[in-house]
């Protein structure tokens, strides 16, 4: 899966049930295909939210704030006198 909250699981299992219900519709019911098309995109949606959610949180990196020499609290390049 690529994740280990537990709080994403219900979220996956929905969008599962979703996508198997719409690949199990026969392709000439247009009007249910395109329904049931909506409901995937719509569990898609619920599941990605908390996923995009926890990986901007990741990838929010802070400003660097050790010196080159590994002193934090200190700019790169600021000298101490």
């Amino acid at each position: 899966m690529g994740w280990t909250n537990e709080a994403q699981i219900p979220l996956y299992q929905d969008y599962a049930s979703a996508l198997t219900a719409y690949n199990e519709i026969d392709p000439a019911d247009a009007a249910l295909k395109e329904a049931a098309y909506g409901a995937v995109m719509s569990a898609f949606d619920a599941l990605a939210a908390p996923l995009n959610h926890t990986q901007d949180i990741l990838w929010d990196l802070p400003a660097a704030t050790a010196s080159r020499h590994g002193h934090r609290g200190q700019e790169l390049g600021a000298r101490k006198d």
